[in-house]
């Protein structure tokens, strides 16, 4: 039997990122939260499907993904 994968829904702002509003996020640097970092790699290193949940308008989806990679954050 194969054993099925945890999925692990986690919101971005408040968070991941420390909360910033949507007018400030082109124009202030993202900070990641305490923690979140270290507990997103070991859920992907052990095989968790992360889907990440937001409020965010969808204009900004580019600029989400680019802090993502300039984060390292998986997803």
């Amino acid at each position: 039997m194969t054993e099925k994968k945890r999925t692990i829904f986690c919101d971005i702002d408040g968070t991941i990122f420390k909360y910033r509003k949507f007018e400030e996020l082109k124009t202030t640097k993202p900070e990641l939260t305490p923690g979140a970092l270290d507990k997103l790699k070991r859920w992907k290193r052990d095989g968790c499907m992360i889907v990440f949940t937001t409020a965010r308008p969808e204009e900004y989806r580019n600029h989400t993904i680019k802090e993502f990679l300039l984060l390292d954050v998986p997803w």
